[in-house]
């Protein structure tokens, strides 16, 4: 019998394989006939935090836990010393939002808040408002005068909570020193809110998204969205109520700021509030981080390229066992660093659209960067964007994204909301996205691959190109045709220009436009739109491919400004002067190594910031 065995092993194991891959090249070549991607809710819908079943509202999910949890810490900020648990924090928002219920009197009125984010105030006031019935719209301090003004003009704020009055406003006005005396003496019952009826219409927010287009998009955002979030992380994360604590980085302006907050409170667990200054301390976060036990980092992947090279051993485990990357694309170059020592990479996806996140996954090394499948109560399904015609799971289209977390829409902008909001004839509401993505017949992950439309992801900001290319269009008689485009982390400004086009380099295809045209209009364009939205380089194309069909520029061929080639003919090479054959070397390899990031070209008499020496690409240089 044994001798049987080693005769059959080798053949049935050679059939099994066989079998295997037969079974795979399948599954490859027959994509699945349901082109929408969804999963069902777990029979335990809140995981181990069952005091949060039945819960409607989103403030309701902190209340729970400040029922269930009164003596742990809720909210801490190490730069200040402040530390409170839930039931102080609770007590403080109940306090503040009967002052503030004294302005709201119906459904979806607005409170802005514009108020540094530096104490356990500003955290409490986003509990206040919604406590209050209210629907909250934060705005960044350091936002410009001009788009705060437009901000206001488009919310109509029923409060606005600010250390300054703004000329021209004449809403109901509150300085912070005024609410806390007021709170102080008032009610510590909870407030009622008859309009609070249905949480699928009830808003909870309003975020203006960093749009260039001269009016900022509110983006409506329901209380039921966030609630499915919340679940999200609950069913998720194996949070221990008064062991882990999550970090709270981003402003309470973005609405990465929920996923922040709630993925913490909805376990019971600790916020960690990370001061803009501590987040610019570099390595000195370190020490915060480790003292205050943040086990769950979420922050832009540029702070990590900032913090450490060794992580497993400045951040040891359980410091930051989970990292979350938001606002930007994750480096493959970071995933095996940071993920050595148990240490979990979760890349989430979600535009502020749909309630923040709707997909995560967790990243390994040497696997595909994907963004995961959608969660219960989401569907994803990939169009084509012409026609909306449902892709089968393979081909790749625009990524429309449905379910429980859909947003109201742009505030009073029927038009845009229309365009981006639709009622699909066979699969219902959803949203386009915008993002050219496909699923994997297998994984059934979703891969993203950039835009569709001109808008541009620029270090984590939104940068709609057609308004910037018609304004140079308009405004300088020599730009045939302006082009936006984000390479290597970089805005930058392609121009079909002949009258500015140098005839010394005949064969090349695309050059660097040296001319006073560039500081007018970085100039003009710096009047009108955000600083992350002036193109920090400028170059002339001889001719831009054209999609056959439609005649339009091929926005997916654009001329890489990485190719350039010819400057040092052009303008003369430059070398630094030494002295000692060691310097002469080290001068040699940092100028290698600034080429390899910002272009080959770079010499040592350019400008090492017009060259495209962002916070990204220094961070990078760094490692």
């Amino acid at each position: 019998m044994t001798l049987l065995w080693i005769a059959l092993l080798p053949a049935a194991v050679t059939a099994a394989w066989a079998r295997y891959r037969q079974v795979v090249a399948s599954n490859a070549c027959s994509p699945s006939p349901e082109p929408t991607l969804t999963q069902s809710y777990p029979s335990i819908p809140w995981g181990s935090h069952r005091h949060q079943e039945g819960v409607r509202w989103l403030h309701e999910i902190f209340e729970r836990s400040a029922a269930q949890f009164p003596n742990l810490t809720a909210l801490s900020v190490p730069e200040t010393g402040e530390s409170l648990t839930y039931a102080e924090l609770n007590q403080l928002a109940t306090q503040l939002a009967s002052v503030i219920r004294d302005s709201v009197c119906e459904a979806d009125q607005i409170v802005a808040v514009r108020l540094p984010q530096n104490s356990a105030t500003v955290v409490a006031l986003h509990l206040a408002i919604l406590k209050a019935g209210a629907t909250q719209c934060f705005i960044d301090p350091d936002a410009p005068d001009e788009l705060f003004l437009r901000v206001l003009s488009d919310a109509r704020p029923t409060l606005l909570i600010s250390e300054a009055l703004p000329a021209g406003y004449t809403g109901d006005f509150l300085s912070p020193d005024v609410l806390l005396r007021q709170a102080e003496s008032g009610s510590s019952r909870a407030c009622s809110a008859p309009w609070l009826d249905e949480p699928q219409t009830r808003l909870a927010s309003l975020f203006y998204t960093s749009g260039t287009t001269g009016q900022p998009k509110g983006v409506e955002c329901p209380h039921a969205g966030y609630v499915n979030l919340a679940q999200s992380y609950a069913t998720f994360y194996h949070f221990v109520p008064g062991s882990d604590a999550s970090s709270l980085t981003s402003s309470l302006g973005y609405d990465g700021s929920i996923s922040e907050m709630y993925s913490a409170w909805v376990a019971g667990c600790e916020v960690v509030m990370l001061t803009k200054s501590a987040l610019r301390s570099g390595p000195d976060l370190l020490p915060v981080l480790r003292d205050a036990q943040v086990t769950a980092l979420f922050c832009p992947p540029v702070l990590l390229s900032t913090l450490t090279a060794h992580p497993e051993r400045d951040l040891p485990y359980p410091i930051c066992r989970y990292i979350v990357p938001a606002g930007e694309a994750f480096p493959a170059s970071l995933i095996e660093p940071w993920s050595r020592a148990r240490r979990q990479i979760i890349n989430t996806y979600g535009p502020t659209e749909v309630s923040t996140d709707t997909s995560r996954q967790l990243l390994r090394p040497n696997e595909p960067v994907t963004i995961g499948s959608p969660f219960p109560g989401v569907s994803y399904t990939i169009v084509d964007p012409d026609t909306l015609k449902p892709l089968p799971h393979g081909e790749e289209g625009e990524l429309c994204i449905g379910g429980v977390q859909l947003a109201r829409g742009y505030r009073n902008l029927p038009e845009v909301t229309n365009e981006r909001f639709i009622a699909h004839p066979a699969l219902g509401q959803m949203y386009r996205s915008g993002d050219r993505c496909h699923v994997d017949p297998i994984t059934l992950r979703v891969h993203f691959h950039g835009r569709i439309d001109a808008q541009l992801k620029v270090r984590g900001y939104r940068v709609e190109a057609q308004p910037i290319e018609s304004l140079l269009q308009d405004q300088f008689t020599d730009i045939e045709t302006a082009v936006l485009d984000c390479q290597n982390d970089e805005l930058v400004a392609l121009l079909r220009a002949p009258a500015l086009w140098s005839d010394d380099t005949p064969t090349a295809n695309i050059q660097p436009l040296n001319h006073a045209l560039v500081g007018e209009a970085q100039q003009l364009i710096s009047a009108r739109f955000p600083p992350y939205a002036v193109p920090s380089r400028f170059f002339v194309v001889n001719q831009f491919e054209l999609v056959p069909a439609s005649g339009k520029i091929n926005r997916r061929a654009l001329p890489s400004v990485a190719e350039i080639a010819g400057l040092e003919a052009l303008e003369g090479a430059v070398t630094p002067t030494v002295t000692d054959d060691n310097c002469a070397s080290l001068s040699a390899e940092v100028l290698a190594l600034c080429r390899a990031e910002l272009g080959p070209t770079l010499d040592w008499h350019n400008d090492f910031i017009d060259w495209g020496a962002h916070s990204i690409a220094i961070a990078r240089l760094t490692q």
